[in-house]
C-alpha cells in the first residue's frame, strides 16, 4: 500500500494536525484502518465506486473511536477503472480540502506534481509488520507506531461481531482469567491428556455424559453421582463410571478437584473453579489454553480461546460490511461460528484450530472459512493436533497435509509430544 504525504505537516506524539487520507476503498478492511491508527488524522475520505463504502466508513469510524480517535469520515465516487478520471478526481479533492494529505496511490502524486501542484511525500507500508518505508528517495518518513489490533477491532472491521457468555460456565466467548495458578493448573490437565490423548477424549466424554445425570444441581461446581442411580438411568454405566473415577482420582491428585469422594457406591467432587470446569467440558479446550501461556501473550498482542463469532451470511454480493452493535438481536444474525484460539499480532489474526484426536478434511474448510471471512488475504491459519489419523499421524494422512499446504494451513502435529517452549516456538514460526 502506497500513501502520499505532504512535507509541511506538524507532528505530535498522537496526532498529526490538519491531515486528511484519501483511501481507495479496499474489500481487505485492515488496508484502510492502517494509516488511521498509525498517522491518526483528522479526517479521511474513501475513493471508489463500491456501494458498501458508506457503511464500511462507518465501521472504520466505530474502529478508530475504540482507539481514541475522533475521525470525519466521508466517501467520494471515483472510477477506479478508468485512470485518467481517477487522478483528475483525486487532484480535485486534493484542491478542495485544506491541510495536507496522505494518498494512497503513487501516481496521484507524480501526475499532481507534474501540473504544478504542492510536492507530496511518497511512502509504503507493510501491513504484515507495520513498518513505513520512504518511496520517494528523500530520506523522510514520518513518525509513527506499528498498529495493533484487538480481536473485537479484527472481528468488527469484517462485519462481524463476538457473542459474549454470561457466565464463564456459559455457552460462547469467555475472557479466562490467566492467572499464575490457572496456568499451572492448565499444565497440569495438559500433561495428564498428553500422556494418552485418545484415553483422555473418551474420559471426558464419560464424563460430559454423567454430568448429565448428576442428583445435585444447587452448586454447577459440584458433582454428586450414585452407581445405582447411574445404573438405572445410563445404559451400559459400568465401563464409563470406572473411567470418570480413575479420572477423578488422578484429578484430584493434582488439586484439580476438591473433596473427592469414590466409596460406598458413590462418586462426588467439587470443582476447584468454573474455569477448571470449562476445561474439562470439552477435550481440545486444555490443548487450546496451553497455547495461551504467559510468553505467547507477550508475543500477541491480543489472545482468546473459544471465541464464538455471529455474522449474516447472506452472500458476497448482500451487505457483506453489515455491522451489528450492541443492541443488534442475535436472532437476527444466521451464522454462527466457533474458533478455539484466536490471536492478534500486530494488525494480522491468528485462527488456531486445536484438535485433540483424529482430523477430516471438513476441519480444513470450516477454519478456511471463517479465515477468510474474519482475516481477509493475511490471515493466518493454524491447526494444532495431537494426531491426525484415527492410526496416528502416518503416510496416510499426507492427501490431508497436502490440501492443508495448497490452502495455507500451517500444521503442527504430535502437539502432545512437545515441550511448552517448542510448542509455542512452532506457533511463533507459523505467525511470523
Amino acid at each position: 500500500m502506497y500513501k502520499c504525504l505532504h512535507p509541511y505537516k506538524q507532528f505530535t506524539e498522537d496526532k498529526v494536525f490538519g491531515m486528511t487520507v484519501i483511501e481507495f476503498f479496499d474489500r481487505t478492511p485492515v488496508e484502510n484502518i492502517i494509516s488511521c491508527l498509525s498517522m491518526r488524522p483528522n479526517k479521511v475520505i474513501l475513493a471508489g465506486g463500491s456501494s458498501d463504502m458508506s457503511e464500511h466508513g462507518r465501521i472504520l469510524k466505530r474502529v478508530a473511536a475504540a482507539h481514541g480517535l475522533d475521525i470525519e469520515i466521508s466517501c467520494v465516487p471515483v472510477d477506479r477503472n478508468n485512470l485518467t478520471n481517477a487522478v483528475s478526481g483525486l487532484c480535485g479533492i486534493i484542491e478542495s480540502e485544506p491541510g495536507d494529505f496522505s494518498i494512497d496511490l503513487g501516481i496521484v502524486a507524480e501526475r499532481y506534481a507534474k501540473n504544478g501542484g504542492r510536492h507530496i511525500e511518497l511512502h509504503h507500508y507493510n501491513v504484515r509488520t507495520g513498518a513505513v518505508q520512504d518511496c520517494d528517495n528523500n530520506n523522510k518518513v514520518f513518525n509513527n507506531t506499528n498498529p495493533k489490533l484487538s480481536i473485537v477491532d479484527d472481528i468488527v472491521l469484517h462485519g462481524g461481531k463476538l457473542r459474549y457468555s454470561n457466565s464463564v460456565l456459559g455457552d460462547g466467548t469467555y475472557r479466562m482469567s490467566l492467572s499464575d495458578d490457572f496456568a499451572e493448573d492448565v499444565n497440569s490437565m495438559w500433561d495428564l491428556c498428553r500422556t494418552d490423548p485418545a484415553q483422555w477424549n473418551m474420559n471426558l466424554n464419560a464424563l460430559e455424559l454423567l454430568s448429565h445425570y448428576k442428583m445435585q444441581d444447587d452448586d454447577p461446581l459440584d458433582f454428586f453421582l450414585t452407581f445405582r442411580y447411574a445404573e438405572e438411568h445410563i445404559p451400559n454405566c459400568t465401563e464409563k463410571l470406572n473411567r470418570v473415577c480413575r479420572l477423578a482420582e488422578e484429578l484430584g491428585r493434582r488439586g484439580i478437584i476438591e473433596k473427592l469422594r469414590v466409596d460406598s457406591g458413590l462418586l462426588a467432587f467439587r470443582y476447584k473453579n468454573a474455569q477448571i470446569k470449562r476445561c474439562l467440558a470439552k477435550a481440545g479446550s486444555v490443548l487450546a489454553n496451553s497455547a495461551l501461556d504467559d510468553d505467547g501473550n507477550q508475543y500477541y498482542n491480543d489472545a482468546a480461546s473459544g471465541v464464538t463469532i455471529v455474522w449474516s451470511n447472506h452472500g458476497s454480493s448482500v451487505r457483506r460490511w453489515n455491522f451489528y452493535d450492541e443492541s443488534t438481536d442475535y436472532c437476527d444474525i444466521n451464522t454462527e461460528n466457533e474458533i478455539d484460539v484466536m490471536l492478534m499480532r500486530g494488525v494480522i489474526p491468528v485462527f488456531v484450530s486445536c484438535k485433540n484426536g483424529a482430523v477430516d478434511s471438513n476441519e480444513l474448510y470450516k477454519l478456511n472459512t471463517v479465515a477468510d471471512r474474519f482475516g481477509s488475504i493475511y490471515a493466518k491459519k493454524i491447526i494444532a493436533a495431537t494426531y491426525l489419523g484415527k492410526m496416528g499421524s502416518g503416510r496416510e494422512m499426507d492427501p490431508f497435509r497436502r490440501r492443508a499446504e495448497e490452502m495455507g494451513i500451517e500444521l503442527i502435529e504430535n502437539a502432545h509430544l512437545m515441550n511448552d517452549d517448542e510448542l509455542l516456538a512452532r506457533l511463533k514460526k507459523a505467525t511470523e
